[in-house]
């Protein structure tokens, strides 16, 4: 079936490697709806891995908070994605989730970096994945 990406209530997990995520921030911000904060987050990610340029890397975030925001820093090489964790030196609740694809695009200074990737995979692979998630929540 190719790659899969799943969410719960704490996770987004690709493939088999997990990263943990502040649900109460996103659903907070948003209103509560989770699930359609997330479709949106996760959407956006696709269009702007479609729309970026071989060598070019991006930074889509996954979990705000009042000092910093944990991203993926993703690296398009060929038709690969590789991904980074990263923590951005910016204040998450300045970052309007339902628009994240300018802040994707910028480059940004990272407080801390993770010293290996999270992954790497195929580009057409990963954004056909984050297009069709499965939610795992369990109070639903």
């Amino acid at each position: 079936m190719g790659l899969s990406i799943s969410v719960s209530e704490v996770r987004l997990v690709i493939g088999g490697d997990a990263v943990r995520y502040d649900a109460y921030c996103l659903g907070w911000r948003s209103g509560g709806d989770l699930a359609a904060v997330v479709t949106s987050i996760l959407r956006q990610w696709a269009k702007v891995l479609e729309e970026s340029a071989n060598g070019q890397s991006v930074y889509l975030p996954y979990s705000p908070d009042d000092q910093s925001i944990s991203c993926f820093r993703a690296t398009l090489l060929d038709d690969l994605v590789v991904l980074r964790c990263v923590d951005v030196a910016q204040s998450g609740f300045e970052l309007d989730f339902n628009n994240i694809t300018g802040f994707c695009r910028t480059q940004h200074l990272c407080h801390e970096e993770y010293t290996q990737d999270f992954g790497t995979y195929g580009r057409s692979e990963l954004i056909d994945a984050l297009r069709r998630v499965e939610f795992k929540f369990e109070n639903e």
